[in-house]
Formats: C-alpha cells, structure tokens, sequence
C-alpha cells in the first residue's frame, strides 16, 4: 500500500515541486490522497507555509512521526475534503484514481472503493474547487486510457464548473501504448 517510491504520479509531482515548475514557497498545501506523503515532504522541503497530510487510509498516522514534520504540519483521516473549511488552501495535490490495476482486486477491499471509483473523481473535483482560495492550484495526475476518452471528457466538464479551463497547463508527460499519463494544474476561477 504505501510504496515509498510512489511509482510515475510521484515521479511526476515530486520532479513539478523539487524543481520549482511548482512553486510552493509560502502557500497552504493539501496532499490529498497523500499515502506515505512523498508530495507533501517535497512541499516542506520547498518551504511551504503548512502542509495538510490527508487520506482516507489510517496508515497515514505515521507520517507524524517523520523528522521533516514542522509543528504547524498535519495529519487527517477524512474522506477528501471533508473536513476542511472553505478556501483554506494556496495548492491542493491530487492523484486521481487510476483503473489501469492488471491484477484482481477483492471486491469488498479499500482499493476497489478507490481505485475503480470513478464517482471519486467527480466528487473530488467539487471538494477541491470548494477547499481552494480563489485563483489557488489545483495540480492532479490524470491517466488517460485509449478506449475511456469519454470519462475524460466528463472530467473536464466537471472541472469547468470550479476552474478556470483557460489556465489549464500540462506540467508533464508519459505515453503508453494503452494510454497516456498526465501531470496537468489548473487555478480555481476567481
């Protein structure tokens, strides 16, 4: 579950921050979905003003107990946004729910209910319009799949309710014969 490497969405967010294409210098940072916190780590390293840990796995405790974590950090076990107030945060980092899973997944197990859930996805698009300042960032890793275009569609519409299509700006790429992998930030519209 808690891969300290993260795998290419890791790869892609940690590369955006550590070398500045993402400037988190002073701003109010949710890593949502954060796993083992590998954004958010790179987010204090960059001398962020607060980071927000959250996920809905409790394994995320732990993250307390890292020597990077600052007094003014946090942890939270919570279902998205959900307990956060309004415009409270400069950047919101999300890794969306990936379908690509070659291997079978019990169906009454945390993974399926994320990571085949693309209701989620939908929902998360709402909570981080609603939890982000205005003009804030929202940066998310996307995958992309040949024969899904249709959901992608789905998502830029939903995304166009909160953000400002406008300033939508692909920070990273990688292409696969079954798809595509996208590091993309949009500002939430003012």
């Amino acid at each position: 579950m808690f891969n300290p490497y993260g795998g290419i969405a890791a790869q892609a967010f940690m590369s955006g921050v550590l070398s500045g294409i993402l400037d988190v210098q002073g701003k109010r940072v949710l890593d949502l979905g954060c796993g083992a916190g590998l954004i958010g780590f790179c987010c204090i390293l960059k001398q962020s003003q607060k980071v927000l840990f959250s996920d809905l796995h409790p394994n995320i405790g732990e993250i307390n107990n890292h020597p990077l974590m600052r007094s003014q950090d946090q942890v939270k076990v919570q279902d998205l946004c959900a307990g956060e107030a309004e415009e409270t945060y400069d950047t919101v980092f999300m890794c969306f729910p990936s379908r690509s899973i070659e291997r079978p997944i019990d169906p009454e197990s945390y993974e399926m209910g994320i990571l085949r859930n693309d209701d989620l996805v939908f929902r998360a698009i709402s909570d981080v319009g609603k939890v982000l300042a205005p003009s804030g960032e929202f940066v998310f890793f996307y995958r992309v799949f040949n024969d899904q275009f249709p959901l992608y569609l789905e998502v830029t519409s939903h995304l166009a309710k909160y953000f400002d299509l406008s300033t939508l700006k692909l920070l990273w790429y990688l292409g696969e014969a079954s798809g595509h992998g996208l590091l993309l930030s949009v500002k939430k519209s003012a």
